[in-house]
């Protein structure tokens, strides 16, 4: 088991993370599309940025079963495959329903490993290993989600097409887990050599509870956090302490603050221990009462950084209590449970949100929204206390 341990397995596990956070890059290439489909509207372009959460979910749904048949490393490789096809297919085609049918087979291609890309963590690490695994999981999605954001401009120098170029970093992806990473069946978490380990291989009850608590949880704190990103503009035009660019770049840092905490979530997870799962949705909380009370742009990137540590640590904290509840033959279908949760808090957080604040609370500025959101952290975070008295 030494030797699964390199460097290269970790390179080639981490390695699919790298594509799971792509699918809304190529939104920065839609105004160059829009006189492309003729008859389709804005926001017809615009879905070809959100379908593909669709097709992660059916994806999702479906890798369970496709995970009997096949086994865990085939189904991460066929899931890289069909991403790889689809993503692609825009470069070669100006058909708008060909291409946004393509955006739903990279979703489910997507679907197919995204659980995987964190379960599998646990299958060949345990303890402090496993938690500085997971932040680099994490870590690996924002660096490749980032650094094709700023670089997507070299890509349509020419035309819109080459914004899709950007997922034919799924082929050294394909090779390197191909190459490095092992058959998953040979291989179990090497226990005996990583202290700290917590796991209940058991079907309890108990287990069951705490993952509809993790469930729930992680759907308040999801669709408290992504407010952040459609409200803080309208927030800071509102209250007049600056422009949409200044908006811009609060919500890039408030992205960018998430990657170092990232990295560094094996050694807060060691010095925080179970506590730690309370903390992240409590500094939201702290974070969101700090906006609405804010009248200066000072503030709201102090409250910034409160919400992007949440955010950086929420992610590999969430599945590193997944993993410890799940029993070993089950670790793919809670990871995959959780994972499911996760994007459904990222989809309907601005249906959930702006109807409780507008059509209950009759609040129509930017206040009401994170006014919700506020209340979602706070769900969370007794949540949270729940899972920690559990474990």
């Amino acid at each position: 088991m030494g030797n699964y341990k390199g460097f290269r397995l970790k390179v080639g596990l981490l390695s699919i993370s790298s594509l799971l956070a792509l699918a809304q890059v190529v939104a920065a290439a839609f105004p160059l599309m829009y006189a492309q489909f003729e008859g389709v509207s804005k926001a017809g372009v615009e879905l070809l940025g959100t379908v593909p959460n669709f097709g992660t979910l059916i994806g999702l749904l479906m890798s369970g079963y496709v995970i009997k048949i096949l086994g865990s490393k085939t189904t991460v490789l066929l899931g890289v495959l069909v991403y790889l096809v689809f993503g692609t297919m825009p470069l070669y085609f100006n058909d708008y329903t060909i291409i946004l049918a393509s955006r739903v087979l990279l979703g489910i291609g997507s679907g197919l490993f995204s659980a995987l890309a964190i379960s599998l963590l646990s299958r060949f690490f345990q303890g402090p290993t496993l938690f500085k695994m997971l932040g680099y999981q994490n870590a690996t999605a924002s660096v490749s989600s980032t650094f094709f954001s700023f670089t997507l401009s070299y890509f349509v120098i020419y035309s819109w097409h080459g914004a899709f170029a950007i997922y034919l970093l799924a082929v050294p992806v394909l090779f390197m887990f191909w190459k490095w990473v092992p058959r998953i069946a040979d291989t179990v978490p090497d226990k005996q050599y990583e202290p700290d380990v917590n796991t209940r291989d058991n079907n309890s009850l108990n287990n069951k509870l705490v993952l509809m608590e993790l469930v729930v949880m992680t759907l308040a704190f999801f669709i408290a956090l992504v407010a952040m990103s459609y409200k803080m503009p309208q927030l800071i035009v509102e209250r007049h302490l600056g422009s949409v660019q200044d908006a811009s770049n609060l919500y890039g840092f408030f992205t960018l603050i998430s990657i170092p905490v990232s990295l560094v979530y094996g050694q807060v997870k060691r010095f925080f221990k179970n506590t730690l799962i309370v903390l992240i949705p409590l500094l939201g909380t702290i974070g969101y009462a700090l906006i609405i009370v804010q009248n200066s742009i000072l503030g709201l990137y102090t409250a910034t950084i409160l919400v992007g540590v949440a955010y950086g640590l929420m992610a590999p904290e969430l599945f590193n209590k997944v993993s410890e509840i799940a029993p070993t033959h089950r670790t793919d279908r809670y990871t995959a449970i959780a994972s499911i949760a996760l994007n459904i808090g990222v989809f309907a957080s601005p249906i959930v949100t702006n109807v409780i604040s507008n059509g209950i609370l009759h609040v129509q500025s930017s206040d009401g929204v994170f006014y919700v959101g506020l209340v979602g952290f706070g769900i969370a975070t007794l949540l949270a206390c729940l899972v920690r008295k559990a474990y």
